[in-house]
């Protein structure tokens, strides 16, 4: 949403913003759940959606208030926002009709899309809006942080995108019972972006795990880099059976960026990324090293030797720049 809009819906009900809209649909979203989602009327490129949470409770009721209503206090350029909470609370005793009516800013296109995209017109990223992304990226994680959470599941599906190609993130926790990528591959034994100091409490499949999951999560955000810019998939660096990382892999992928025509200065920040924990960057370090090149990262400029294409696949590899 655009920031006039969010302002125009500063305060108001329920029912006086929701007869901008026009309502497009019903979903299971996978940050998100079960949404309602709307569309401006004037302009349909802008949508939100609609979350209805009942409570069975005074106590789950004052919790989801809370929780939502912090929530809504989160501003950030790279962070979905709430736009609106309101409660309904039953006058019937013993009723179990409480509800925390939630709007929100919806962005349906993701990473994923443009990945798939690139793949299916033989292109490669534009190295230059790779920096753009992970700059974004990086910015929106370390906020998550300084509420007091961690994004959680950084994946291609879960990086949003505006209709001006911003990045938007939600973290794991949006809802209360939101699950991190580690407790989805140890209930699912979905193939995740797994850091390595995870692997075997997962192995083991320990539920109660002690780590720093913000370091965990630049780690899947430099597998997720990596999955992109090679355009091979990073579950197969994984011998997932056994919860191990094929290291002799990721390394011949981070050659073959070079190859491909990625810069030296890239494959290093990927492989900062991804290296063992106790030498790996928390978000705060990569922003005060991302900070030095600012603004030709906004600028998409390059500031790094450019590396030389190369045929790669079978074909000579062009660039993509995502609209």
């Amino acid at each position: 949403m655009g920031n006039s809009q969010n302002q125009q819906m500063e305060g108001e009900r329920f029912e006086k913003i929701i007869q901008k809209f026009k309502f497009l649909q019903e979903i299971n979203d996978p940050q998100l759940q079960k949404i309602k989602i709307y569309e401006l009327i004037q302009d349909p490129s802008q949508r939100i959606f609609q979350l209805v949470k009942y409570s069975t409770s005074d106590q789950e009721f004052d919790h989801l208030k809370k929780h939502f209503t912090e929530r809504k206090e989160w501003r950030h350029t790279n962070i979905v926002k709430i736009l609106m909470v309101e409660t309904n609370v039953s006058a019937q005793l013993c009723s179990d009709n409480s509800s925390i009516n939630v709007l929100g800013e919806y962005f349906s296109r993701s990473l994923e899309d443009d990945y798939q995209e690139t793949v299916s017109i033989k292109q490669i990223f534009n190295e230059s809006y790779l920096w753009f992304l992970t700059y974004q990226i990086v910015q929106g994680c370390e906020y998550i942080i300084n509420q007091g959470t961690f994004h959680g599941d950084i994946r291609l599906k879960n990086i949003l995108k505006n209709p001006d190609g911003e990045v938007k993130l939600i973290e794991h926790k949006f809802q209360s019972n939101g699950k991190n990528s580690y407790q989805q591959a140890l209930f699912s034994d979905e193939i995740l972006y797994i850091a390595p100091e995870l692997l075997g409490s997962l192995y083991m499949k320990n539920t109660d795990v002690k780590a720093d999951f913000g370091k965990a999560d630049v780690f899947s955000l430099g597998m997720m880099l990596l999955e992109i810019a090679s355009q091979q998939s990073s579950a197969t660096c994984y011998d997932w059976p056994f919860k191990k990382l094929h290291t002799n892999v990721i390394q011949e992928r981070l050659a073959r960026l070079g190859q491909i025509g990625y810069s030296r200065m890239f494959q290093n920040l990927i492989n900062q990324m991804i290296s063992e924990v106790d030498d790996r960057p928390g978000f705060t370090d990569l922003i005060i090293v991302l900070e030095n090149f600012k603004e030709a990262i906004i600028s998409h400029q390059p500031f790094y030797n450019q590396g030389q294409s190369r045929v790669y696949g079978g074909y000579a590899q062009s660039v993509y720049v995502p609209q």
